[in-house]
């Protein structure tokens, strides 16, 4: 394979940040979930806690930050999605941590590096 292109390497991304947050002991109810103008790409229930996470994918030798990912607007839309799937789904009192999940992948598709920062917002 010469190359992942941008798409497949970001859905390629979201299935392995979603092997990985199983594999710790998170259940998966929901993927690409969008409303109130934002989208969060993995939502997850992990004991007594929802975690809603934004995956980037980039491939290796990227130059681009990691901080640059996650733009203020960007955390504007997936706070205010994140509310609207809490305010249909769970009660006020519910835990709530936001991960950003950052994958870096070989032009192969393996896995280079994963890092997850916790509460971005």
């Amino acid at each position: 394979m010469s190359g992942l292109k941008s798409y497949n390497r970001g859905k390629m991304g979201e299935d392995i940040a979603c092997r990985h947050l199983k594999s710790t002991g998170h259940e998966i109810i929901a993927r690409n979930f969008r409303a109130e103008g934002g989208e969060i790409d993995i939502i997850s229930l992990c004991e007594d806690t929802v975690f809603f996470s934004e995956v980037k994918t980039r491939k290796s030798g990227s130059m681009i930050p990691i901080e640059e990912s996650i733009t203020a607007d960007k955390r504007v839309r997936i706070e205010r999605a994140a509310k609207f799937f809490l305010g249909k789904n769970f009660d006020d009192d519910t835990n709530v941590k936001f991960l950003f999940i950052f994958l870096v992948l070989e032009n192969n598709g393996a896995v280079k590096k994963i890092d997850i920062l916790c509460d971005f917002l």
